[in-house]
């Protein structure tokens, strides 16, 4: 049970640690002024030698419209922590392009909004909102199709993403304000809470796992408590869930991160009760839906801290993987024997590989294929080396022939994860060797041609080769 303690003590350490990760993401805006332009009307048809600032075309609501999307976005500016200004008289129908706001805030210490809206048909309008901060030369865009009814909302909801976006809002060096260089566009992000469908099933998922383990641990057979038990469970899983998915916006890296955390969590755990042979065998479930609310918790914390892409999520599980696989072959190296399952040893690995990518993944950026490929390459080498050295344990099994079957895996394994590294470096080189492949010439084998009779088609089978010769 020592080793068990210490399981726990690596966790929380882990924990401590995680709180004080480094934040790489820019953090909120912290206030400042606002300067709010008026809402742009069908740009496309106000006329540019009229003499107001504003020309009211002949639809009334639309004019309506734009005025309530003015008050909202006034109104709002105190409630997300910043102050309008209202002595402000640079706004000019003239000049409301991109570039235009670019160039009045090279020098401005202000952020400036301009709102657009154009009425498309019946009752739907087009907002656009252009947001840049004080002496930057990026603007960030957000365009929705909305029903008369949601303009006010969804102007809402747009305005605060803009504004509280995690993108640099520093300013440029002085040397950098430079109107030749290229100036970038920011388009519109991707749906809030992407991942919500994706955490709502795993926690549906763990949560009927946590039930069961419940019902497990109480020494208890009877369905008539188990199927309520996984009902409830799934429920507070989906509902908890969904409450997450809707207060904070889950990416679908993060919410793969987050089961990451749950189930590889969970997976160490079990392996760990088995490994110390613990009784009953029903407390098994227990030892694993707490390593998985460990797992999860430690996940939460580094995604409260940092942002995870799906490269990052996919470097998690992978780490878990391949730290399952590297302890289960240790544990079989020092035992000397390959018949036994190293449940020990995959406990250690897994949580050991789950701690060291998850904390990698908030710090390294890497594609979700770099990851997949790195392991099939890791997979691969683990096979070529268990069937070069297959023949050691087929007779006279000992210590020596086992531990040397061992070490071919763990061999092939390295070489298989180097070269599969090395070879993903430049992805696209890689993807355009493979399309180039495709033109190759290949076997054909099934059928190649059909021949028109009064019935129908009659395939025609044999063996052929296409491609370029």
């Amino acid at each position: 049970m020592q080793t068990g303690r210490l399981f726990c003590i690596a966790f929380a350490v882990l924990a401590v640690a995680l709180v004080w990760l480094p934040k790489t993401a820019a953090a909120t805006p912290e206030g400042g002024s606002v300067v709010v332009w008026p809402t742009v009307i069908d740009p496309k048809k106000v006329p540019a030698d009229s003499s107001s600032e504003r020309d009211l075309p002949s639809d009334p609501e639309l004019v309506h419209e734009a005025t309530t999307l003015d008050l909202t976005l006034r109104e709002a500016i105190q409630d997300l922590g910043f102050q309008l200004k209202l002595s402000d008289h640079g706004f000019s129908k003239k000049k409301t392009r991109d570039i235009d706001l670019i160039e009045r805030q090279l020098e401005a210490e202000t952020w400036l909004v301009s709102p657009r809206l154009e009425h498309l048909s019946g009752g739907t309008y087009l907002i656009r909102l252009a947001v840049v901060s004080p002496h930057s030369s990026e603007v960030r865009v957000r365009v929705e199709r909305v029903t008369k009814e949601n303009v006010a909302a969804r102007s809402l909801v747009m305005f605060r993403d803009l504004l509280t976006s995690r993108a640099d809002a520093k300013a440029p060096p002085a040397a950098s304000r430079n109107l030749a260089t290229t100036v970038p566009i920011v388009s519109p992000r991707e749906p809030r809470s992407s991942g919500r469908a994706v955490l709502a099933i795993n926690g549906a998922l763990f949560g009927a796992y946590n039930a069961y383990s419940v019902q497990r641990a109480s020494g208890s057979n009877d369905p008539r408590i188990l199927y309520p038990l996984l009902a409830i469970g799934t429920g507070i899983g989906l509902g908890s869930a969904l409450l997450a998915a809707e207060e904070w916006d889950v990416t679908v890296g993060g919410a793969w991160f987050l089961a990451a955390g749950a189930w590889w969590g969970a997976g160490a755990g079990i392996m760990l009760a088995n490994g110390h042979h613990v009784k009953p065998l029903t407390d098994r479930y227990a030892w694993g839906a707490g390593a998985g609310l460990a797992g999860l918790t430690l996940a939460t914390v580094a995604l409260s801290r940092v942002e995870i892409t799906e490269g990052g999520a996919a470097l998690a599980h992978s780490g878990a993987a391949v730290g399952t696989l590297t302890g289960g072959l240790v544990e079989w190296m020092v035992r000397g024997s390959v018949e036994s399952t190293p449940s020990l040893g995959g406990a250690y690995g897994a949580a050991s590989g789950l701690i060291a990518a998850g904390v990698a993944a908030t710090q390294l950026k890497v594609t979700p294929s770099r990851v997949l490929l790195v392991d099939l390459g890791i997979g691969l080498g683990t096979l070529a080396g268990a069937a070069i050295a297959s023949p050691l344990v087929f007779n006279d099994l000992n210590e020596v022939k086992n531990r040397a079957f061992v070490a071919a895996m763990m061999s092939g394994a390295i070489a298989g994860g180097v070269t599969s590294w090395f070879l993903t470096k430049n992805l696209s080189s890689t993807a355009a060797w493979i399309e180039r492949g495709k033109s190759w010439p290949q076997p054909t084998l099934g059928i190649i041609g059909s021949t028109e009779t009064r019935t129908g088609p009659v395939p025609a089978y044999g063996i052929g080769v296409h491609g370029q010769l």
